[in-house]
Order: structure tokens, then sequence, then C-alpha cells
């Protein structure tokens, strides 16, 4: 689903709390990945051998990559929210969040730059055209 759908669909407000709660249901899973990952190396021995070893190195391995996805996943989330968010107050009346979806876009093969190297004017980016539901002003997201 794009991104003009999601917020049309659900309004703004509820989209933004929604990624609110996503991207840190995302560090609470880093968080606790990260523990697990602690406790595999903790518990990591090589006294008895290699191979009893490798699916403690197995488990380590796993639970880093799981908390390093998780992070990247919660920074993107926020990036992208905080984002649309500081975008989303009209300029003919200063509200915020009232808005009507009136168009989007969504190119095939574009995803959200976290770097912040995408924009309005990059062709790969996806944007929303909205309108204020308060004084019918229109802008872009």
């Amino acid at each position: 689903m794009s991104l003009a759908e999601e917020i049309g669909k659900r309004g703004f407000q509820r989209w933004y709390e929604r990624q609110l709660i996503e991207s840190h249901l995302y560090l609470l899973t880093c968080v606790l990945a990260l523990f697990a990952f602690l406790a595999c190396v903790e518990i990591l021995t090589f006294r008895h051998g290699l191979l009893r070893a490798v699916p403690m190195l197995l488990g380590a391995f796993v639970t880093g990559v799981i908390a390093w996805l998780s992070l990247v996943r919660y920074a993107s989330l926020m990036v992208r929210a905080w984002r649309l968010s500081s975008a989303a107050t009209c300029a003919g009346c200063n509200t915020h969040g009232r808005l009507r979806v009136v168009g989007g876009s969504r190119p095939a093969g574009a995803g959200y730059d976290v770097s912040g190297a995408l924009g309005p004017a990059d062709p790969r980016a996806e944007w929303v055209r909205v309108q204020c539901k308060r004084c019918g002003n229109e802008w872009t997201l």
C-alpha cells in the first residue's frame, strides 16, 4: 500500500500514531535481541570443543542481525514520520495534521531513503498531495 493510500485510509493523525507505535515495537525488538545476543556471548565457551560452541555462535549471529535490522527499521520509520509530521502544517491557517489526501505517487522500485538524499524534486521520492480540511489550501508532503 502506498503512503498516500495509507494516509487517506486512516487519516494523518492515526497514521502518525501508528508509525510511532510500530517504530517503537522495532526498538523493543532491538533491545530484546540485544539482550539475547549478550546472553549467547556470555554463555559461549570453547572448553568443550568448537562443535559445542557452534550453536551459541549461530545464536549470537542471528540475534545480532535481528537487533541491527530492527534498529535500522526503527530509525527509518521515525525519520519518515518526523519528516512528514514537520511538513503536515498548513501554511494558510497553521493547522497541523488535519488534511485530506488529494493525490500521491509511488514510483516502481522506490524506497524511503533514511539518509535524506531523496527529496520532493527527486523522481524516486514518494510524495503525497494533501489539502487542508479547514481552509482548503493544498501542498505536497
